[in-house]
């Protein structure tokens, strides 16, 4: 559009929308005007007209509340692909973790990308006050390829679960012989009966390791790193309350990123989206949120997951690394490469037997040197 064009153009709305306020007000000297927010009205409209701007997007932004407000036919609180109905975004930028189903927190996230702000700044701003430039990147949900999110997303697919390591390592944690630590008593791996199953028809194996230990007993950073996700438990989430550290190969030691989730506080961590925390700090005190069982005691689940890449998706019910791979907590232990579950299993007897590297409740690490510790404190005999 050449400039004589904007200024007919712009001349013609603006004397448009100034005649029918000229019997609104009045100005000082008796004559008629217009006051601040009418000329306010001018402006935009006439810039949305020269520029070619759609009438529709002058309206307030759509809210993650208004949009299921207005596409949730069955009032469940979420918008399903049958009920979605909006035209300029498919259904699968909004259903992040791929279960058919978009919920406010995915729907925000969506939103914020979409509105400018990057992803690492819209998780920063749902987890708290985040830290600046504390996280990098966040991907999309087409991002991942076909074998991870059968491995990761709702619809798994066994094999794909296998070819990503979700299998028994056949390892051995060894405790040291001078201190008592909280031990596992469900392995990585492991065919699985609890809530998980409960609501499919086929079984599923355990994603991490689950350790009891006593009602509230603090639950340890396992390395130095970076909160990347939290959960309070919404949506009938069997994990409870949760939180997710990322870690760089500089904090770990090794050659890859790693994830590691700690469920089940019985208080939601304070750690906030962003932030970083030391290896050995506390993040929280042990619980049993999520737990459907009575007899189940209070535990830590905690898993492992890792990849060459930096990238990750946030989903509903946790992360979902860029060519994510699962890893057993016990071969985390070993602090080097690699950490491949099939790599484990082809381990010599002698070299399956993991030495369990950890923080003394007095505050020392042994070994002193260690990257990577058991996430509690263990109690010197």
């Amino acid at each position: 559009m050449v400039a004589g064009q904007v200024e007919r153009r712009l001349a013609a709305i603006v004397g448009a929308v100034r005649r029918p306020a000229v019997s609104a007000s009045t100005d000082s000297n008796g004559g008629h005007g217009m006051n601040a927010s009418t000329q306010r009205l001018i402006a935009a409209v006439a810039f949305a007209a020269a520029f070619c701007v759609p009438a529709g997007r002058l309206a307030a932004q759509p809210t993650p509340e208004s949009m299921i407000a207005h596409m949730d036919a069955d009032g469940d609180g979420r918008v399903s692909k049958d009920e979605f109905t909006g035209r300029r975004r498919p259904f699968e930028d909004f259903d992040l973790d791929g279960d058919g189903y978009a919920t406010r927190d995915e729907i925000e996230a969506a939103f914020g990308t979409r509105r400018g702000m990057t992803p690492d700044s819209a998780a920063g701003q749902q987890g708290g006050e985040g830290t600046p430039g504390a996280l990098s990147g966040r991907a999309t949900l087409r991002e991942l390829d076909t074998i991870t999110r059968g491995a990761f997303l709702a619809k798994r697919v066994r094999e794909d679960e296998i070819a990503r390591g979700l299998i028994e390592s056949n390892l051995i944690p060894e405790y040291p012989g001078d201190a008592s630590c909280p031990r596992i008593d469900h392995i990585f791996g492991e065919p699985w009966q609890g809530p998980v199953s409960q609501r499919k028809s086929n079984a599923t194996r355990h994603h991490g390791a689950d350790i009891p230990a006593r009602y509230g007993t603090p639950i340890l950073a396992m390395a130095n790193g970076v909160v990347v996700a939290k959960s309070g438990g919404k949506n009938g989430d069997f994990r409870g309350k949760q939180i997710t550290l990322r870690h760089s190969p500089q904090e770990s030691g090794l050659s890859v990123w790693l994830y590691t989730t700690y469920a089940h506080f019985s208080k939601m961590p304070e750690a906030r989206i962003g932030q970083h925390v030391r290896m050995g700090e506390p993040l929280g005190p042990t619980g049993k949120s999520g737990v459907s069982s009575l007899r189940r005691q209070e535990h830590l689940h905690v898993e492992v997951l890792y990849s060459t890449s930096d990238r990750y998706v946030a989903t509903q019910y946790g992360i979902v690394p860029v060519d994510g791979r699962y890893a057993d907590v016990v071969a985390l232990m070993r602090a080097r490469m690699p950490l491949d579950t099939n790599a484990m299993r082809a381990l010599p007897d002698a070299e399956r037997h993991i030495t369990i590297p950890h923080k003394l409740t007095g505050g020392a690490t042994v070994p002193s040197d260690a990257l990577i510790i058991w996430p509690y404190a263990c109690e010197s005999d």
